[in-house]
């Protein structure tokens, strides 16, 4: 069974990564630095593919 990740078990300067197990995307967002995307935080981390389908993912999470 995975372990939920939880971002107080992270360093306060690591991004979430949303495609890791267990990441939710609140976690992500509340370790997002104040300013930045997602596309910005995640440039060398992510597909483009995936940082578009991310962006599309978190406007309709934000919306809920």
């Amino acid at each position: 069974m995975s372990k939920k990740r939880s971002i107080k078990s992270q360093p306060l300067t690591e991004v979430l990564n949303p495609f890791d197990s267990g990441v939710t995307y609140a976690d992500f967002l509340k370790s997002l630095p104040s300013g930045k995307t997602a596309t910005e935080a995640l440039k060398n981390k992510c597909t483009p593919e995936q940082l578009e389908w991310l962006e599309i993912e978190l406007k309709i999470f934000k919306n809920k």
